[in-house]
């Protein structure tokens, strides 16, 4: 439960960050998701369940937060998530 709270927390601090920091002037036109190496150390270091419920709860909250079109980056980290395991079952 505490490694559960820890990423989620560092999950939130990286949307807020990435939804308002880098939404700057000073960083327009460059832009890079931060959430994807997360999902995929997520996906790689913890076990299925836990890491499937942060990911879906991740990307429901970019989603909420990011103003684009509900449910694109819910499916997108979904999807990250399970082309990893199949990636890294295959490597």
């Amino acid at each position: 439960m505490k490694t559960f709270l820890l990423y989620a927390t560092i999950g939130l601090a990286t949307i807020v960050g990435q939804t308002t920091i880098l939404r700057l002037s000073l960083f327009q036109g460059i832009f890079y998701d931060l959430l994807i190496p997360m999902v995929v150390f997520v996906r790689l270091n913890l076990p299925v369940r836990t890491a499937a419920i942060l990911v879906l709860i991740i990307g429901f909250v970019m989603d909420l937060f990011s103003g684009s079109q509900f449910g694109l980056y819910l499916s997108v980290y979904f999807w990250i998530f399970i082309v990893v395991k199949g990636v890294s079952n295959y490597f």
